[in-house]
């Protein structure tokens, strides 16, 4: 805390920690005396404080605490340590199901392959929905060369809707640990689908793909997977070359802060009916995650979070600001460009400066959302809405309006109302009210019977442009 805190689009100038601290009773666990940080140079005992410092403002949580303390420890190699401490916060709490997936990879990591299993176990006995619990529990069994249990296992993640890449990844290891290539190419298919440059799932497609004598097919597989080893290889001696001993560690200490800062959010929550209370703790917050940027300017959750807290408390130029740095700090990622196009458009909406920069800003932010990914359906849609209000009215801006409302209803896993009801305003300012009206009808359609809500304002859109219709005047 000692060092010259960076520019943030949060606040002018945040109230302190240090200062704070001195009218909270500490944790009667380990009660301290000095709430000062020590120096970052040693970033474990360092972490360590912040942790301690965090569970001083919040003592009702003592699990949570436990959990988070515990957590620093794990993340700089003291598994023993952390063992302790899940286990002392699973005596305060059994439902920490957090505990047991930690307590989970630390068994599995140490070849405790039982206890492992069983932490999982108990994870998803208080939440079934644990995501990546089943997971564990298959990697588990292939190491110990149970494979048809560890299938069982992969496939129950997936059919719980709560797999990732690597579920699929390793379901195809298990396949092929068995020779089933049909089962395991599938496997590998489907880990490529959701991560295409997942570099054990395109050599295990390549190889299945050969056994089951796709030899064109498994080359083409190869040589994808030799062209991504190779850049691993470039970004890996890159990596190695500019970062510093510390590197790791500071993107650790920065999940410490990331830890206190959820625990500050969440006694905000609570303090419904005291606004002081909820302001000094949104406050803590925006502290915390300030300081997690320091360490990490990087991380993408801390910046998803100044961007929460920003949006709740800050101005419209401040979220500006909050989501610019984001995209700044992940260009590749289009989440951010997606959300500083929407971030200039509350501006636009707010009446607040000046409104052709916001147009052009928010314009530029959703196309560079849209060359990272084309398939966006909210970037498509929220395109054509910009264009539609704030482009030229000309024939040529219409039919570039009319091309992304339609991206915005065909790439929608799910339909909605949104998209169609763009999609049909764009028809009726083209002038074309039959295409306009079999699109609403199309959305009544195929919009999900529980939305009710979408469904009623379609038919009230469509009723409304039955009246324009010619017949009907």
């Amino acid at each position: 805390m000692n060092e010259k805190r960076r520019a943030s689009p949060m606040r002018p100038a945040a109230l302190g920690l240090t200062t704070l601290l001195f009218f909270v009773p500490a944790c009667s666990e380990k009660p301290q005396e000095d709430f000062s940080l020590p120096s970052k140079e040693n970033l474990y005992e360092y972490s360590i404080a912040v942790a301690r410092r965090a569970r001083s403002l919040v003592p009702r949580e003592r699990e949570r605490a436990l959990f988070n303390i515990g957590s620093v420890h794990e993340r700089f190699g003291m598994n023993e340590k952390a063992v302790a401490l899940f286990r002392e916060g699973l005596k305060v709490n059994p439902v920490t199901v957090d505990a047991y997936l930690s307590l989970a990879e630390i068994y599995s990591l140490t070849n405790r392959g039982s206890e492992a299993i069983k932490a999982c176990h108990m994870a998803l006995r208080y939440d079934p929905a644990a995501k990546g619990a089943w997971t564990r529990i298959g990697q588990v069994l292939a190491h110990m060369q149970r494979h048809e249990e560890a299938i069982e296992a992969f496939r129950t993640e997936i059919r719980h809707k709560t797999s990732d890449a690597w579920t699929h990844a390793n379901l195809g290891i298990s396949c092929k640990a068995l020779e089933l290539w049909k089962e395991a190419a599938a496997a590998y298919r489907a880990a490529i689908e959701l991560e295409p440059d997942r570099s054990e799932a395109l050599y295990g497609l390549a190889e299945a793909l050969r056994r089951l004598d796709k030899g064109e097919q498994a080359n083409s597989y190869l040589e994808r997977w030799k062209a991504v080893k190779k850049d691993q290889e470039r970004k890996d001696l890159a990596n190695r070359k500019n970062a510093d001993n510390s590197d790791r560690q500071r993107k650790d200490a920065a999940l410490t802060w990331l830890d206190a800062a959820e625990l500050f959010t969440q006694e905000h929550n609570r303090a419904v009916n005291n606004s002081q209370r909820q302001a000094r703790f949104l406050n803590l917050a925006g502290d915390a995650v300030e300081e997690t940027l320091q360490l990490d300017p990087a991380n993408r959750t801390a910046h998803i979070k100044r961007m929460d807290i920003v949006s709740r408390s800050g101005t419209a130029a401040e979220l500006i600001t909050a989501t610019s740095q984001a995209a700044s700090s992940m260009p590749d990622d289009p989440f951010f460009s997606l959300k500083l196009a929407e971030a200039h458009l509350r501006a636009l909406t707010s009446g607040k400066g000046n409104p052709s920069i916001h147009a052009v800003a928010a314009q530029k932010a959703v196309r560079k959302t849209l060359t990272l990914s084309p398939e966006h359906a909210e970037a498509n849609g929220l395109l054509a809405e910009i264009l539609i209000n704030f482009g030229a009215k000309d024939a040529s801006t219409l039919r570039e309006v009319l091309t992304y409302a339609k991206n915005a209803v065909n790439y929608s896993k799910i339909p909605n109302a949104t998209a169609y009801n763009l999609l049909a305003r764009t028809y009726f300012e083209a002038g074309l009210l039959e295409e306009a009206r079999e699109t609403l009808e199309e959305g009544i359609r195929r919009l999900p019977a529980q939305d009710r809500v979408g469904r009623e304002d379609l038919q009230k859109k469509l009723a409304q442009l039955k009246q324009r219709l010619p017949g009907n005047n």
